[in-house]
């Protein structure tokens, strides 16, 4: 992890022509680099924290005017990082802002690494570790019940009841040690059938709670990863192709022409749905549609929800069946496309082989029905979503990690005091839950896990 009391720079929005561009910079060295290259339009003494200043950027060895700017100094620690920081608000211009950029670190500034301001905010006791992933859900978020859950992370919801669960922990791993500690004496300690309660029907619960959420939770933020599936012919690429309202996919009678993964994102009231067109199953011809149908398999794999494609205008195919089949441990919707052809699918097969899969038609010719498998989708998902709690935030896949380590550990605490093993056993049980929840909040952390975190960052946050 590099150096967090040295002196960081970066651009901080988007390269691209724009209407403004920043700089951010943070540490001890930020305000005498702006005596260095800043002259403000009017004479001032000193630069006061929080407000904006008018003025030019100033190449100091040639004396170049580079631009007309807005700075803003922002004294420790009422900034972000809780360093000294200046932001400086120029036009927006990749080749403008590189030259800026270059003037601030030829003044002795590092460029900062992906996420090191946030990283700093962290280490330095502004937010914790949950506060700080929430950021980059923030930036990313998809829909706008993503935005409130980023929003409500950020201000702490996820921290604030893991530490509540972890204090909890702790109550108990103190009468664990204390009769550790004072076996023969008249301590308080608390029952063995009171504790084994307390962990069972209050703290599993709880965290058990927060892994459901996580699991719905992450699809407002990151998007439903949906994937459509069926064998060669069945019509996928133009369901693709009628979702996005425009010729995305190539749409022909020739077997195999889908090869590559095709992706997109649409919105279905609100809900952002990850589309991903695969190739069709069959027995591949040549290695490349071999290779196409690798990548569906593996797609497929990762899928949060498959529509798996059938023919109305055919019978039942061998090949349909093995896709539902390989389907079977996923959230599936059964898709019966070409109802505007004569049917020949046999429904009340599928009805009695697979009676738990929602099953819809349409026609994605004429857009037969499109809206009834909009609206299959939004069903599945709210079924998914059912008694999550948004204020638990953007629980993700660390934390759900986390999480079930933690509730294993409470679980195995609870096991072993009803049946009367050692309490330094139950105690070593506890310790562990304590350790993993603070894995989350980052009371309990390593340089790995921060570098990891944080390399998710884009630069200049």
């Amino acid at each position: 992890m590099s150096n967090t009391h040295d002196t960081i720079a970066a651009i901080s929005t988007p390269i691209g022509t724009a209407g403004i561009g920043i700089i951010r910079i943070s540490g001890p060295d930020a305000f005498s680099v702006v005596e260095s290259i800043f002259r403000p339009k009017k004479r001032v003494r000193n630069l006061q924290s929080h407000h904006l200043y008018l003025g030019r950027i100033i190449d100091p060895r040639s004396g170049e005017s580079i631009d007309e700017v807005l700075l803003t100094c922002m004294y420790a620690p009422h900034s972000f990082t809780r360093q000294d920081v200046v932001e400086i608000n120029s036009h927006s211009g990749y080749l403008l802002l590189s030259k800026i950029l270059r003037l601030v670190v030829n003044c002795g500034v590092r460029q900062a690494e992906p996420g090191e301001f946030t990283l700093r905010a962290f280490l330095n006791g502004r937010m914790d570790l949950t506060q700080a992933e929430a950021v980059v859900d923030l930036i990313n978020s998809r829909s706008e019940k993503g935005l409130t859950m980023a929003a409500l992370q950020m201000q702490g919801s996820l921290g604030k009841e893991i530490r509540q669960l972890r204090a909890e922990v702790l109550e108990l791993s103190a009468h664990a040690e204390t009769a550790i500690d004072f076996p023969d004496e008249d301590a308080e300690i608390m029952p063995a059938d009171e504790l084994a309660d307390i962990i069972s029907n209050r703290l599993i619960p709880r965290l058990k709670a927060l892994i459901q959420s996580g699991a719905s939770n992450r699809l407002w933020i990151d998007g439903v990863n949906t994937v459509l599936a069926g064998c060669v012919n069945v019509g996928k690429s133009s369901i693709l192709n009628l979702f996005l309202d425009e010729p995305r996919a190539i749409v022909t009678p020739v077997p195999g022409t889908t090869r590559d993964i095709i992706e997109s994102v649409i919105s279905i009231d609100g809900l952002p749905v990850k589309l991903a067109d695969t190739a069709g199953f069959r027995q591949a011809p040549d290695e490349v549609e071999a290779i196409g149908m690798e990548f569906s398999v593996r797609r497929l794999e990762e899928a949060d929800l498959v529509l798996v494609v059938l023919d109305r205008s055919r019978t039942l195919q061998d090949g349909d069946i093995e896709i539902i089949e390989r389907c079977r441990d996923k959230t599936t919707l059964i898709v019966m496309n070409k109802e505007d052809l004569a049917g020949v699918l046999d429904e009340e097969i599928i009805a009695r082989r697979y009676p738990d899969i929602m099953r819809v038609s349409i026609s994605a010719r004429t857009g037969a029905g499109i809206e009834n498998l909009k609206s299959a989708i939004l069903r599945i998902v709210a079924e998914s979503d059912s008694g999550s709690d948004c204020s638990h935030a953007a629980v993700n896949a660390r934390h759900i990690n986390a999480l079930e380590r933690a509730s294993r550990s409470l679980a195995a605490a609870a096991e072993a005091t009803r049946t009367g093993a050692p309490m330094e056993i139950i105690a070593l049980d506890l310790s562990d839950c304590i350790g993993t929840l603070g894995e989350i909040t980052g009371e309990n952390t390593t340089n790995d896990l921060l570098e990891t975190i944080f390399s998710r960052f884009c630069l200049g946050k």
